[in-house]
């Protein structure tokens, strides 16, 4: 018994560890290196389905673990698509916003917000 209080312990620790660090960083004047748009079928990698891999010069996101050369925009934001694609043909500065709490299953962040300078 005491193992089990002693594991729940440890649980809500970790919990609370994670819901401390989620959160969003944003990264400035961003160059974009590559879209790698994914298709809604994809049976090899059904986990990544539905999105735009976009590719990025290397760089860190703050304090955050998301992967410093990617981040994830989901087909359903179109608007933040069609943003991306004109600043990155125009050659325009692109602010891009993740949040390190939503992640399809690695390292890579999702898009939630970009701006254009």
């Amino acid at each position: 018994m005491k193992f089990i209080k002693s594991l729940g312990v440890l649980l809500i620790i970790t919990l609370y560890s994670i819901t401390l660090h989620a959160g969003e960083y944003q990264r400035q004047d961003v160059t974009i290196v590559r879209l790698h748009p994914i298709a809604d079928n994809r049976p090899a990698a059904p986990a990544y389905q539905n999105i735009t891999r976009v590719y990025l010069t290397h760089g860190a996101w703050g304090n955050s673990t998301c992967r410093q050369d990617a981040a994830d925009l989901l087909k359903t934001d179109t608007h933040l698509l069609s943003l991306l694609i004109t600043g990155w043909t125009t050659n325009k500065k692109i602010n891009i916003v993740v949040d390190d709490a939503l992640r399809l299953g690695d390292s890579v962040c999702q898009i939630t917000a970009l701006y254009l300078e």
